[in-house]
């Protein structure tokens, strides 16, 4: 939300200079925090969405019995892109996880100083 929206719809929540009261902050915190979690969360669903459509496509291209030669490149793409996307998909989790620990780890340090 736009923070005139917050203003049109809380207005009692606003002093004279228009500067928002803690509900506000709180209810602007809350929606961002949510958004974040579901950007987040659409984000991890759309890599997990291609590596299942690299692997079926993987699967597919397998007939039974000999893999002719023409069949082996687009296997090969394939499995290429999975590894690269299973690849990127890990790094960026690994990341996020490093990124809240050393989050958790702040926050617990600043509130024991």
């Amino acid at each position: 939300m736009r923070p005139s929206e917050f203003a049109e719809w809380f207005p009692q929540d606003f002093d004279e200079h228009g500067v928002p009261d803690q509900f506000v902050f709180g209810l602007h915190q809350y929606h961002s925090d949510k958004a974040r979690v579901w950007a987040i969360t659409s984000v991890r669903l759309y890599n997990v969405g291609i590596v299942l459509l690299l692997a079926g496509v993987m699967v597919t291209l397998v007939p039974p019995g000999h893999i002719s030669a023409e069949r082996w490149f687009p296997l090969v793409v394939a499995g290429v892109g999975l590894a690269a996307e299973v690849g990127w998909t890990g790094f960026n989790l690994f990341q996020s996880i490093i990124r809240a620990a050393r989050s958790a780890t702040r926050t617990r340090t600043t509130n024991d100083a």
